[in-house]
């Protein structure tokens, strides 16, 4: 048996992501906040479409509201797939779907509030956005645990709208 298939169906809240950035990314916010929410797992599902996966959860969960299922996923400028994805989340009210307003996540994380200039204290540099996004995607794992790690030690980054409209519905908040 696969663990993460098993997750992804018998789970009560299941937030899908594209990557390991996400997940650790995700978790790491999970660990640092224990008190807002214990009960979601987190699945990278390695790729980029998320249809498939919320079509065999839907099998099982369309019309139980405890269920819930949130996609995490990079806009890469492929505006149908966006759209596509999003009508998953206007037909189910137990589905999210959050994507980035920029090409990925690297790209929103770097252009969220003031999280320029952390990366720029954390990493001893001066960059501008673009030398910044291009510095985290050369070494994406490295970059998410510099990152994670900076979190874990009370850097206090803002959270990318789309991953924080998540986290809010989960919560139950305004999203």
């Amino acid at each position: 048996s696969n663990f993460d298939i098993l997750n992804l169906l018998f789970s009560k809240n299941t937030i899908l992501v594209e990557g390991v950035t996400e997940e650790l990314y995700i978790n790491t916010l999970f660990n640092k906040d224990t008190a807002a929410i214990n009960d979601i797992v987190v699945i990278s599902i390695g790729q980029t479409g998320f249809t498939t996966f919320m079509d065999i959860w839907l099998s099982l969960h369309k019309r139980d509201n405890t269920y819930r299922l949130a996609i995490i996923k990079d806009y890469d400028n492929h505006e149908k797939s966006k759209q596509k994805h999003l009508d998953y989340q206007n037909e189910n009210m137990n589905i999210k779907v959050a994507i980035t307003d920029n090409y990925t996540f690297e790209d929103d994380f770097v252009k969220t509030d003031d999280n320029l200039t952390k990366l720029n204290e954390l990493y001893e540099v001066s960059f501008d956005e673009g030398t910044m996004i291009s510095k985290l995607n050369e070494d994406k794992s490295q970059s998410i645990y510099d990152i994670c790690n900076g979190i874990n030690n009370n850097v206090q980054f803002s959270i990318p709208k789309h991953i924080e409209s998540v986290i809010n519905w989960f919560k139950n908040e305004k999203n």
